[in-house]
């Protein structure tokens, strides 16, 4: 069954932002400023640009950084209690959390560590996701062939991964089983594959280590 409604979408966005840092000090990452903001805040500004009103942030370690930051954006909290820093446990900690607070509503999932998305960039990617036939339920933007970020996944993808019994395999484990309902956007730009892994990374885009 396909919950999206006819010829419109809502939207409600996670950020995930519980890593270690490990490449870059030991520091969070969304904490990096680039061009004078938080690369959280200017996350979230994009999101909302784009008209994603509904916007949460997983975080794990440096909550003492990191909170007040959530607080600053306006942002809602989601702690990924598990201990890991692995990826797909704050992926099952934004899936679930979405599937509690926004049922009905498409996802969109990025990293915290993508400095260069705008609003212009939300939008093209959730105008695609509009036009796509109704059987495609999750859309990933490539560039030059490289997977990247957000993933949109609709109200159906979050139901499934949510109440899935392999919580292990997260979203890419839906993808992979789910092929035939999956479309890759050649979005020909590099802010969708930008991320932040090392000081190079960070002065590339303007930011401060």
């Amino acid at each position: 069954m396909d919950d999206r409604p006819e010829g419109q979408a809502r939207f409600a966005a996670s950020i995930l932002a519980a890593g270690h840092g490990s490449r870059m000090g030991h520091v969070p990452k969304a904490a990096f400023r680039v061009q004078g903001q938080a690369i959280l805040e200017r996350q979230v500004a994009s999101l909302r640009g784009a008209g994603v009103g509904e916007i949460s942030v997983v975080i794990g370690p440096y909550r003492a950084q990191l909170e007040p930051l959530v607080a600053h954006c306006k942002a809602r909290l989601v702690l990924n209690e598990t201990g890991s820093t692995d990826v797909v446990t704050s992926q099952m900690a934004a899936i679930q959390d979405h599937y509690q607070v926004h049922a009905g509503h498409d996802m969109l999932v990025l990293l915290g560590d993508l400095p260069s998305l705008m609003s212009s960039h939300i939008q093209r990617l959730t105008s695609a996701w509009l036009a796509l036939a109704r059987d495609v339920h999750a859309a990933v933007p490539t560039h030059v062939g490289v997977r990247g970020h957000p993933i949109l996944l609709s109200w159906e993808a979050v139901k499934a991964i949510a109440e899935s019994d392999r919580p292990d395999e997260g979203i890419r484990g839906w993808l992979l089983k789910n092929r035939n309902r999956v479309q890759f956007l050649e979005m020909r730009d590099p802010a969708y594959v930008q991320d932040v892994d090392t000081e190079e990374d960070l002065l590339s885009v303007g930011g401060i280590p």
